[in-house]
């Protein structure tokens, strides 16, 4: 059952099952943060690491897309600028993954 249906619904078990659901959900979060500062540390300098491989990886395409447009005829402006924007929110990327890890 889906909270939407309990909210619907008035009857008092239903409302008791939805303030359990809720206070349960919170609970779960507030130990999340609590418990797994240390496990955090070491997936995230793994996740920024992959991140900044990734981000690199697609610059190198977006490079080669753009390359590839200028050889063209009548090559698409407006997709090359596209591409020069996502290259440039990758570059930014990378930067904030670089400054999270501490380089």
């Amino acid at each position: 059952m889906y909270i939407i249906d309990l909210v619907r619904d008035s009857s008092p078990t239903k409302r008791l099952a939805l303030t359990l659901a809720t206070e349960l959900r919170s609970a779960q979060v507030s130990c999340a943060r609590h418990y797994s500062g240390g496990l955090i540390a070491i997936e995230g300098k793994k996740n920024h690491k992959k991140a900044i491989r990734t981000l690199t990886q697609r610059i190198a395409e977006h490079e080669s897309k753009i390359s590839l447009e200028y050889e063209k005829e009548n090559p698409d402006e407006g997709l090359i600028r596209h591409w020069q924007t996502e290259i440039h929110a990758f570059e930014k990327g990378i930067q904030q993954a670089h400054k999270r890890l501490g380089d």
